[in-house]
């Protein structure tokens, strides 16, 4: 007797089940929502805070300051490439770019225009190497993928040192064999140097700075 009560006492009655059935439910229900907070509540919905924050950062601008920032973002990049191409290809002659700056409606620094400093020294006593570095100093300031003016008046300049030391090298080249250099020899040479510099002369011509 004492054994079919205990068996009895150990079945859940009906009226239990059904309170467990609701707690079930009542569990599955609140579950999403429990996935979303996590213990120390930092999480939170983390991917809703994001959306939020995307939005308001696309309607802090108007259009008009947004197309502003666009252009001033191409400018900024365009100036970098143009002087970092100047100091690149001029390597030891070349100077580190510097830049001017604008503030945009982000409050942002862009750079509006720049400039890179060039050696254009010949160096003394020595045609050979004044010649080798003309070279590079031509090639340094027509670098970009759009010389500026004062890129094309740089290269000019550097051009007719180029043909001043090829002078000075002819001539010691010519003295050093014994033969003297005649008035037609220098002639010829004169005459050559204004057809290089016509040919190497571009139609613009500015400063003497490598800027944008």
């Amino acid at each position: 007797m004492g054994s079919r009560q205990q068996r009895e006492n150990s079945r859940p009655s009906a009226q239990n089940q059904e309170a467990t059935a609701r707690d079930v439910r009542t569990a599955a229900q609140l579950q999403p929502g429990l996935q979303q907070v996590d213990p120390d509540g930092r999480q939170g919905n983390q991917q809703g805070g994001q959306g939020q924050q995307g939005e308001q950062s696309q309607q802090k601008f108007t259009p008009d300051q947004q197309r502003e920032i666009e252009k001033l973002q191409e400018r900024d990049q365009e100036v970098r490439d143009h002087e970092q191409a100047h100091q690149r290809v001029g390597g030891q002659y070349a100077g580190a770019p510097s830049y001017e700056y604008t503030t945009g409606p982000d409050a942002q620094r862009y750079a509006k225009a720049g400039e890179v400093s060039i050696d254009t020294a010949e160096i003394p006593r020595d045609p050979a190497a004044t010649i080798r570095k003309m070279q590079t100093v031509q090639s340094a300031a027509l670098a970009p993928e759009e010389p500026s003016a004062q890129d094309f008046s740089v290269a000019r300049a550097a051009s007719r040192k180029e043909m001043k030391a090829s002078q000075q090298l002819y001539q010691r080249t010519i003295s050093g064999r014994g033969g003297p250099l005649d008035d037609f020899m220098t002639h010829r040479s004169n005459v050559i140097a204004q057809r290089y510099q016509s040919a190497v002369t571009p139609a613009r011509l500015g400063g003497l700075d490598l800027s944008v």
